[in-house]
């Protein structure tokens, strides 16, 4: 549409055109969210490293962003009734008011995702602590079970430091994008040029993120495929005594058809 007729086909104008947009950032929002909240549950509840202010913390979060859910599909819409306002009721100044009713909220968004620099570092803190005790060190022989502890501790630093470095790129990149027109006239109408710089990137991003969670959940469906597989797809056979039924699958071995 934006090939075909480019001087229709502009942000904040052309309904159509802003409703794809505004939708595919809540997909990307969305997405956030969900990648987000996995990594607060684990710390959360299954991190056994993890102090008790940062399971509360990551707890606080994760309610945060449950709720955020609701609110991101809320605010986010306000993109595309901004050219609804525009276009039909020819109102400019209302327009603008309910754009940036839409970009403070995103920026709300981007203070949210700065908490998580704060989760992050207090559980590198915690971990570090961990691995320098001095029963650690006293204790940790090659193959023992510290051994791998500490390197499994080892781990999960390098991933805090990998989802803080992340996040903190993700802030800088995109937060100026949402301050910038929210407080200046000039920005917010470049802003309608910028959106389609950005659209590239978040389209990209969720179709990325949609195929790699594809790739997981086939994954999960063969591994427990594998372990646990249809009786009507269970083939065994029974040859001097040596069972190759598919482990878990049966107890004993049934005999073969002759």
């Amino acid at each position: 549409f934006f090939l075909i007729s480019p001087k229709d086909a502009l942000f904040g104008r052309n309904i159509l055109v802003t409703f794809l947009f505004s939708n595919s950032f809540l997909m990307y929002s969305l997405e956030s969210i969900r990648v987000f909240n996995k990594y607060l549950t684990y710390l959360s509840k299954s991190f056994i490293l993890a102090s008790s202010r940062v399971r509360f913390q990551a707890t606080a979060l994760l309610w945060l962003g449950n709720c955020r859910y609701i609110f991101d599909t809320v605010f986010l819409q306000l993109i595309w009734v901004s050219a609804v306002v525009y276009s039909v009721l020819e109102n400019v100044s209302g327009a603008r008011l309910v754009i940036r009713i839409s970009l403070a909220y995103s920026a709300f968004i981007y203070v949210n995702s700065a908490l998580l620099l704060v989760v992050s570092q207090q559980v590198i803190k915690d971990m570090k602590e961990f691995a320098s005790a001095g029963f650690v060190k006293t204790h940790s022989k090659p193959g023992s079970d510290i051994s791998n502890m500490v390197a499994m501790v080892k781990a999960e630093i390098s991933r805090a430091k990998s989802v803080r470095i992340s996040n903190f790129v993700y802030i800088c990149l995109n937060l100026p994008t949402i301050l910038l027109p929210l407080f200046s006239d000039f920005w917010l109408q470049n802003w309608v040029y910028v959106m389609y710089i950005t659209f590239p990137y978040y389209a990209t991003i969720i179709c990325i993120n949609s195929f790699k969670t594809y790739q997981k959940r086939r994954l999960k469906v063969k591994l427990l495929n594998d372990k646990h597989p249809p009786p009507g797809n269970l083939i065994t056979l029974k040859a001097s005594s040596v069972d190759i039924t598919p482990p878990g699958a049966c107890s004993t071995a049934l005999e073969s058809v002759p």
